[in-house]
């Protein structure tokens, strides 16, 4: 997968990582109505900010981000990134919706930029080496 940066926010590219979230709900609880889902996405989560990454299946999955450093010199510089995810066989015949966020932090000391990328991984047949 490679993905192309630039800088961008606002309700308009929220918007899009809710749709697919509900897709996400609806898909695992097909008798659920919009109220429910919507509250199901709006109470259901913890802030994690500062804490250790964990790794559901850390015994199964193998994440490598290439290359792990990104390094700008223009406001409207765009970079590239590959990130491969392999699974060993234990997994490969079950469904598993699996999740994460690409966190990109600016190595400044005081006012560093972060940009986040959420990850989502729905299918059987990504999980094969």
């Amino acid at each position: 997968m490679h993905a192309h940066y630039q800088v961008i926010s606002g309700t308009s590219m929220a918007s899009a990582v809710v749709a697919g979230m509900l897709s996400c709900i609806k898909s695992f609880h097909k008798d659920w109505g919009i109220a429910r889902i919507k509250s199901a996405i709006m109470t259901s989560d913890t802030s994690r900010l500062g804490e250790e990454i964990v790794e559901a299946f850390q015994e199964y999955i193998d994440i490598f981000v290439e290359p792990d450093v990104l390094n700008f010199s223009n406001i409207e510089e765009r970079k590239c990134f590959k990130m491969i995810i392999r699974s060993s066989m234990a997994l490969k015949n079950q469904l598993v919706l699996a999740h994460a966020t690409l966190i990109w932090r600016e190595q400044k000391e005081d006012n560093g930029i972060t940009v986040s990328s959420p990850v989502v991984i729905l299918s059987t047949n990504l999980w094969k080496r």
